[in-house]
């Protein structure tokens, strides 16, 4: 997976608007990238000086190229993105992490969710598997 430290200055002015379309679902199902871009764009934190960072996973050439043209040169000039690892990019910006993810944000259906959690020993004799599945609901408060 291809993960990006991105820094861009936000048109300050158009950051409610930005905000009303990730609060619609409007960002999250743009294809193929709307889950992702939604995701980092819940996660943007204030750096120095103005500007916002993030996270974002993506696989384009140049990076971002689609996440560009359908919403983020919109929303922010200098862009610039940093290769690095899966939640090391927070490290390099001063600013929190986001919070783990392990409670939404707000109230929200959980149609189906599950976990699967796989142990394999193994033994002279030949490996033992053992498979523990988890499911969960949740519904609004």
């Amino acid at each position: 997976m291809a993960y990006y430290l991105v820094r861009a200055k936000p048109h300050t002015e158009l950051l409610p608007e930005l905000r009303q379309r990730l609060d619609r679902g409007e960002i999250e199902k743009m294809r193929p990238f709307g889950g992702a871009l939604h995701e980092s764009l819940e996660n943007v934190r204030l750096a120095e000086e103005g500007w916002m960072v993030w996270e974002e996973e993506d696989y384009c050439r140049p990076p971002l190229a689609q996440e560009r043209a359908a919403v983020l040169d919109a929303y922010f000039t200098e862009l610039s993105v940093e290769p690095v690892r899966q939640g090391e990019g927070w490290a390099c910006t001063g600013a929190e992490p986001p919070p783990p993810k392990s409670l939404p944000k707000k109230p929200v259906t959980l149609l189906a969710a599950s976990a699967t959690v796989l142990a394999t020993f193994s033994a002279a004799r030949g490996t033992t598997v053992l498979t523990i599945t988890l499911a969960f609901c949740a519904t609004p408060s």
